[in-house]
This record gives C-alpha cells, sequence and structure tokens, in this order.
C-alpha cells in the first residue's frame, strides 16, 4: 500500500512497501483502471484480440466480426462507431442491468446491430486470440475481436491522501500546465481526464508537468512572475 503525505513547504513523503522518498514537488501519474470482463485466462487477449479503446485498435479491426461489451449508452455509441468500419458488430450488455436509454436503442436498430442482454459464460481461443464468447444463456458469439466499454477508475488514493482536488468526474482536476489544487503537486496521463486515454497525451502532459514542477523548484529570483 502506497501512502502520501505533506506539502510544499515541509516537503512530500512517499512511502510504499517498506521504502519512503521525500521530494519538494511531486508528479501523480498513476493512471486509471480499466474495466475488463473477466474469464478464465482474460488478461492473454488484452491488447490482441480484446480492446477499449475504438481511436487506438479501430482501424485495425475494420471488416472484422466485433462483439462490443458493455450496457450503457457509451457501449451502444462505441458500437455505433465501430459500425462505421465493420457491418459485423453486436453488443453484449455482460450485465444485470440494461441502461442503454431508448434513443440509443434505436439508433443500434436502425444500424442493424442487435443487442444480447446476458453476461459471458466462457470464451473459446488460443493465444490471445479470441474465437467465440458463450453466455450464461448458453449463446455462442463468434467474434474476431472484443472491445470492452465497461468503464474505467481512476487512481486517486494519492491525490485524495494529500487533499488534490477532484473534478465532477472523479478525476484529478488539473490547469493548462498540469497543476493540481495542492501547490508543488502536478498531476499528468489518464488520471486527469475522462477521455482521451492515449500515449501520446500522455506523454505532452508528463512533460507539461515536468516543466512545471522545474520551474516551481526555481528560487523566486530565476522566476518571471
Amino acid at each position: 500500500m502506497t501512502h502520501a503525505e505533506g506539502d510544499a513547504e515541509r516537503g512530500f513523503t512517499v512511502r510504499s512497501q517498506g521504502h519512503s522518498w521525500r521530494a519538494r514537488t511531486l508528479v501523480l501519474a498513476t493512471g486509471v483502471l480499466d474495466h475488463f470482463p473477466h474469464f478464465a485466462g482474460w488478461e492473454s487477449y488484452v491488447g490482441r484480440s480484446m480492446f477499449w479503446c475504438i481511436t487506438c485498435d479501430g482501424y485495425e479491426n475494420r471488416g472484422r466480426s466485433i462483439l462490443v461489451v458493455g450496457h450503457t449508452d457509451a457501449a451502444a455509441g462505441e458500437a455505433m462507431q465501430l459500425h462505421s468500419l465493420t457491418d459485423r458488430v453486436r453488443l453484449l450488455t455482460n450485465s444485470a442491468s440494461d441502461e442503454i436509454s431508448p434513443k440509443f436503442r434505436r439508433r443500434l436498430k436502425g444500424a442493424g446491430i442487435p443487442v444480447v442482454h446476458d453476461r459471458i459464460g466462457e470464451v473459446e481461443g488460443a493465444g490471445g486470440l479470441l474465437t467465440a464468447v458463450v453466455t450464461r444463456e448458453g449463446r455462442r458469439l463468434e467474434l474476431d475481436a472484443l472491445f470492452s466499454i465497461q468503464g474505467a477508475t481512476p487512481e486517486t488514493t494519492l491525490a485524495r491522501q494529500l487533499g488534490v482536488r477532484l473534478a465532477p468526474t472523479g478525476y484529478v482536476e488539473v490547469d493548462s500546465e498540469q497543476k493540481t489544487s495542492v501547490p508543488g503537486v502536478y498531476a499528468a496521463g489518464d488520471l486527469t481526464a475522462l477521455h482521451s486515454h492515449q500515449v501520446t497525451s500522455a506523454v505532452h502532459e508528463g512533460a507539461q508537468a515536468a516543466s512545471a514542477a522545474n520551474y516551481f523548484l526555481h528560487p523566486p529570483e530565476l522566476k518571471a512572475d
């Protein structure tokens, strides 16, 4: 368990697994916990035939048979977007609840995207490549790729320990220089935004946070403000 405490005046201390580190500034880059469907051996499919980002992996799956997993309008929207790349799209709620609104349900029907209200029982596949999902009610859904749209949880434990303000979305609130509400604490990457969980975005924010943190450490006589 990692713990963070302190402030810019006293310095910050981070403790984890018997070790501790002290610093005058902190850059939080703890990311998010993506929610994938769990089944036997699910980890081996992530990034090979089980994805979560249409921007990253949608184009590579054009023309293929895709199963979108999720029970909300976000999942329905992802299914509609993927339909622009392939006409072989289905949606599996994988939940006891089905929260897809009538508006999105009409859109799915108009696009010919079937909605299966059931949960994953087991899968068929090998070497990280899925070939079929078998639902708890016995439906066998053949596929080439699965897109999991079950949301993500920002890893904000350290931020909350430090008293950093969170946005209404639950993500860390930052300004254009990646500054948080606590002086000396910066945040970058997936932790700061509900969308755009991209390597390119994280690299940009990380560089911005590092630059701002470095400037924060300058003595007053070297600062322009």
